[in-house]
């Protein structure tokens, strides 16, 4: 209740800013939008609706956890943590400029906010610190999100607009951290529930990780979506209700962990969603690099920097790349984290290529019992063969 009331009066004070912001940000393509066929008021209304319709939703879910699990600690230190990470991510912009009045909650809010999400990822679901050097982690996190408030102008400071993005990487790290620790627990630690509990928080974040990266990379790849005009109109449009889907996916995907995780195995979007990020990451990788190592080859030879065909050249490698890529980041996830699917995968394709060119009946027999053994390992295997003369034959394996 500490946390969740600040930040309660937080967003509700400061939604006419919110609004005020927007309206902004959609007036100065005022031209822009008339030629679009709709007024400024329904793009400040369009894109605060969406806002809305988060907070609405997200204090439901939040308001739901808190009946539902009341008497357990970790469900009420998720909703310590929800709340105030909301009001952050969707009313960012608006809690730049703070009056003096609000000041003090408003730091509250933003010191607690990330400091329970740094230390959440790394103590989800049982409340142990994994790995143990986790907790170290924390500890330096809650030491950055402090001195956000005691040296405000500092360059590693989130909320310092100067210095952005170095603070929102900075930050980021240590939230990719504890993803990654939730991963390493879902795989080496967690038993058959606490694995399920995990597996939906992986699922959530991951995916809004991906999303927030797939929002905000074509900011450094096409700065005209930085300059007034349509394409950023278009952008904002779009990127926003994006932004605020992804972060209603996450959350539901924490309650879902909380209060229902026995309901669905989620083992394949698990696969998917990991295969994608790790695709993702290489290839955006892959993208600046050969962007770089074009210009340094071509620039000492012409004398010119700006070349929009070292842009179209690294476009087309990255498609050609894909699909060989994802293949091979498939793979490596398969061999990696899920061993047993994988080899019973390879087994399955074994045995159908044998059952496609084999015509000997006890070879084929042989090998089926062989699958059946080394996928399912039964204590005994019968298997029953019924010919066109009715007779009957048995191979058995002990």
């Amino acid at each position: 209740m500490v946390v969740t009331i600040p930040s309660i009066l937080i967003s509700l004070g400061f939604l006419p800013n919110h609004y005020e912001m927007l309206y902004g940000l959609c007036q100065r393509d005022t031209l822009v939008i008339q030629q679009m066929g709709f007024s400024v008021k329904y793009c400040a209304d369009y894109l605060i609706s969406f806002s809305l319709l988060t907070l609405l939703t997200i204090s439901g879910i939040v308001t739901l956890i808190f009946w539902r699990k009341s008497d357990d600690w970790m469900a009420l230190l998720t909703v310590s943590m929800l709340i105030p990470i909301v009001v952050i991510i969707t009313e960012f912009n608006a809690l730049v400029v703070v009056p003096t009045a609000w000041e003090k909650p408003v730091t509250f809010v933003r010191i607690i906010g990330p400091a329970l999400f740094i230390v959440y990822g790394f103590i989800f679901p049982d409340g142990r610190f994994v790995p143990r050097w986790g907790s170290v982690i924390s500890f330096f996190g809650i030491l950055l999100c402090l001195s956000w408030a005691i040296f405000p102008e500092s360059p590693i400071n989130t909320y310092n607009i100067e210095t952005w993005p170095l603070g929102f990487f900075v930050s980021g790290a240590l939230y990719i951290g504890g993803v990654l620790a939730q991963l390493y627990r879902y795989f080496r630690v967690s038993n058959p529930i606490f694995k399920r509990q995990t597996s939906w928080i992986v699922l959530g974040w991951t995916t809004a990780i991906l999303i927030y990266m797939g929002v905000f990379l074509p900011l450094s790849i096409f700065p005209e979506l930085n300059l007034p005009g349509k394409p950023r109109i278009i952008y904002t449009l779009i990127a926003n209700p994006v932004i605020q889907a992804a972060l209603l996916f996450a959350i539901s995907c924490i309650a879902i962990s909380i209060l229902r995780y026995r309901l669905w195995d989620i083992e394949f979007f698990i696969r998917r969603t990991l295969q994608y990020a790790l695709l993702t990451g290489l290839l955006a990788l892959i993208y600046f690099s050969g962007i770089v190592v074009i210009q340094l080859i071509i620039s000492p030879l012409t004398g010119e920097t700006n070349f929009p065909i070292i842009t179209v050249i690294t476009t087309l490698g990255i498609a050609a790349l894909f699909t060989p890529l994802r293949h091979r980041v498939q793979d490596f996830i398969d061999r990696r984290f899920f061993r047993k699917k994988y080899d019973t995968e390879q087994t399955l394709a074994q045995f159908a290529l044998i059952a496609r060119d084999e015509v000997d009946m006890d070879k084929l027999t042989a090998a089926l019992l062989g699958v059946v053994e080394e996928t399912m390992q039964p204590e005994r295997v019968t298997l029953w063969i019924k010919n066109s003369t009715q007779r009957r034959g048995e191979a058995k394996l002990n």
